[in-house]
């Protein structure tokens, strides 16, 4: 679903091309036919001569001709088995008659229509050796070459359609020969000759608007994937201004541009624009020719910042301000010369979208960055993600908003997801807790959906069970019903057995119940042994009386329930565990139960109880520990993981910027943070996935004798960073 790092290259670009190419498919101005792919020149080679074919007697010929309208039938009704087994009868038996080949190529036929490929290709070049002078040899030629390409064997498809292209006189055939044979050369990465082909194929379907526009559409398609600038040099000499000239154009430019040849990108730019002053990719260009200038501008050294450092959000803006101001203590810049450094450019979003579009472009087109880091909101975040892959401009947002590195290549995420925090509490549980069974229970709004089913199904990758999960209204203050779905008590009205036992007591045993209630007192009274008397062995058994409803118990089949919500509800739910019988469970939460009044307000009831973040300012470990201490020192109050998640983004792109190989272009830093496996960080290793998120080590914490602690599990070591000195051990100057 997203971008592999390969395929991270140019998807935004060639899906604004695809979208501006549909409006105008079939009205743009390069509508010029192409000449027919010239010939190669290519001997077909001379077709031995085929054996005599067997005479049958007529009860022969009836039963080959049985077993052939047999297999017909089954294969008209979808029966491909049973159309194979009579094809084969028919081989078995009159193997040299004239009805072989037909029965060889269907064959063939069914075993590709259903994707057995290599199976087809014995089959079909059996039916082309063995039946040279069979009237369906060309079909079996052209099918073979398809079951070869299907097979992967794409140069022998090559081989055997060009060799059937040069015989063929029937014009769609023809026609369909070159459709497959772009396919062949498009897999080979040859796109000049696939467009090609593709061009000969046009002309067969003038007649036939949808398939016409089809093979346009599928021209235009290759040129955008197309990698080599060779290969659309090659295109745009042939098709100058006429079809598909302006698509080829458009993309020279994009190759030229990523690989970094700003001057020859620029003038294939402005020739676009002198020759296709009409197309309608000529927007496009002019985009494209900006980003360009900038690009060739860019300084290598400057990051640029967007945070909210005005309006109702400029709190959390200035904490990440003050985070990546520690960070710059850190990040040096090697080989370059005394006094380089990298600076950090900062725009105020004010928590606007509209602002922190406006940033990205200023920063990019005016202030030349590399790249940029934020913005925090997920309000302001995705527009502004949106603009700067339009700019192809590397942007590390902080936000948690869903889909963000789904926008495009050179779109980034460093702060904790959802997924990290279900993937990290579900480890710990199943491998240090022996949890197997899980339930789940949460608020109804979108972020505890997107927790339960982020939860669920790291639950059942990870091998384990979701075995109850329920929902309440966000705000809830009673946990009553949720509580006891989960337990099973909440319909056990519905269930067969109580309404089995509601229906006898209404009836017949009611008057059972109540007979037996009789007799005994009668027997109690009149017969029972007095004291000191041996015991009635024949002694009615005394029934309950007045009989009472059946009752359920809590059923709880979960060792451990996730509560995916803030601290000041989880307080309010965790006693109601207990008063609904949910006893000796495993209580797991997330970041936002990191708070000094959880162990306040939850008292024992929360005691035990174990929850992620990616910073815990109390932390045991060294290099925390010095982050924590400095920035009380300089601010004066304790740091969030508002400011750690910001320290460690500006860390990481200044670290790549400031090394002895730095990337010096924008579309090298968007490589180079997909390269980042493993970097030292304040919050540990971090590593940015091919999705474009950042994979962050996650703190384990637990409440214990009613306060929040770090859980080191038994295989860490939280003193192995003693020597690190990535944390700042003194405030930055500016604010000494």
């Amino acid at each position: 679903m997203r971008y592999s790092q390969e395929k991270r290259k140019f998807g935004r670009w060639t899906c604004a091309a695809v979208a501006a190419l549909a409006l105008a498919v079939g009205s743009c101005a390069e509508g010029a036919k192409a000449p027919a792919m010239p010939s190669e020149g290519r001997p077909v080679a001379a077709a031995p001569a085929r054996p005599a074919a067997k005479d049958l007697t007529p009860d022969q010929r009836k039963q080959a001709y049985a077993y052939l309208r047999r297999a017909e039938h089954h294969y008209s009704e979808k029966r491909y088995a049973e159309a194979v087994a009579n094809y084969r009868q028919l081989l078995d038996e009159f193997g040299e008659s004239s009805l072989a080949d037909d029965a060889q190529f269907w064959i063939g036929r069914i075993q590709y229509e259903q994707g057995a490929y290599a199976r087809s290709v014995q089959s079909l070049r059996l039916a082309v050796e063995n039946h040279p002078g069979s009237d369906l040899l060309d079909e079996a030629r052209y099918w073979y070459g398809r079951a070869l390409l299907a097979a992967g064997q794409t140069e022998n498809a090559i081989t055997v359609l060009e060799d059937l292209a040069q015989s063929n006189s029937d014009y769609r055939r023809g026609a369909e020969i070159a459709v497959v044979l772009a396919e062949a050369h498009q897999r080979q990465g040859k796109t000049d000759r696939a467009v090609r082909w593709l061009i000969t194929a046009l002309p067969a379907y003038d007649k036939d608007g949808e398939k016409y526009e089809e093979i346009k559409r599928r021209v235009q398609q290759y040129i955008l994937q197309g990698e080599d600038p060779r290969e659309i040099a090659a295109l745009v000499r042939r098709y100058d201004t006429g079809f598909p000239g302006g698509i080829a154009r458009y993309r020279h430019v994009e190759l030229l541009a990523a690989a970094g040849d700003f001057d020859a990108a620029q003038e294939a730019g402005k020739e676009f624009l002198a020759k296709l002053p009409d197309h309608p990719l000529h927007a496009l260009v002019e985009r494209r020719l900006r980003i360009i200038e900038s690009a060739r501008n860019v300084d290598p050294l400057r990051i640029g910042v967007i945070l909210p450092l005005s309006g109702k959000y400029k709190v959390f803006g200035e904490r990440a301000l003050r985070g990546i101001e520690l960070a710059q203590q850190n990040i040096h810049v090697r080989g370059r010369g005394k006094g380089a450094k990298v600076t950090f450019i900062y725009r105020d979003s004010g928590g606007d979208p509209d602002k922190a579009v406006q940033a990205v472009e200023e920063l990019a087109l005016e202030e030349n960055v590399i790249g940029i880091i934020g913005p925090l909101l997920g309000i302001t975040a995705a527009p502004a993600a949106r603009r700067a892959e339009v700019l192809e401009v590397p942007i590390m947002t902080m936000s948690q908003r869903e889909g963000l590195p789904e926008i495009g290549p050179y779109v980034f995420r460093y702060f904790m997801t959802p997924r990290d925090q279900a993937r990290a509490l579900v480890r710990y549980a199943i491998k240090h807790r022996a949890v197997r069974n899980f339930g789940i229970m949460y608020p109804e709004t979108a972020l505890g959906r997107n927790f339960m089913m982020t939860i669920w199904k790291e639950v059942e990758d990870a091998g384990g069970w979701v075995t109850a999960a329920d929902s309440y209204e966000a705000g809830a203050t009673d946990f009553k019903a949720p509580l006891t779905r989960m337990t099973g008590r909440y319909y056990a009205d519905a269930r067969e057995y109580d309404r089995k036992v509601r229906k006898e007591r209404a009836g017949r045993a009611w008057r059972d119940d109540a007979i037996a209630h009789i007799e005994y007192s009668y027997w109690k009274r009149f017969h029972a042994p007095k004291e000191g008397e041996e015991p009635d062995p024949n002694a009615p058994e005394a029934p309950e009386w007045p009989p009472r409803e059946k009752t359920w118990q809590a059923s709880v089949d979960f060792d451990a329930i996730f509560l995916p919500d803030a601290w000041n509800e989880v307080v309010l739910i965790a006693p109601q565990l207990d008063y609904n019988d949910v006893l000796g469970v495993e209580m797991l939460g997330t970041s936002a139960w990191n708070d000094p009044q959880l162990p306040e307000k939850g008292e024992k009831y929360v005691e035990g109880s174990v929850f992620v973040d990616a910073f815990f300012a109390n932390s045991i470990r060294p290099r925390v520990a010095r982050f924590a201490y400095a920035y009380e020192q300089a601010f004066g109050e304790q740091a969030t993981v508002l400011e750690a998640t910001a320290h460690d983004a500006a860390s990481m792109m200044g670290k790549l910027l400031g090394s002895r190989q730095p990337p010096l272009r924008r579309n090298q830093l968007k490589d180079a943070l997909l390269g980042v496996d493993g970097m030292n960080l304040l919050l540990g290793k971090a590593s940015i996935s091919e999705t474009g998120d950042a994979v962050l080590p996650l703190t384990l914490l637990t409440v214990a004798e009613d306060e929040i602690v770090e859980l080191v599990l038994p295989e860490e070591d939280p003193l192995d960073d003693l020597e690190d000195s990535e944390a700042p051990k003194t405030a930055p100057a500016e604010v000494q």
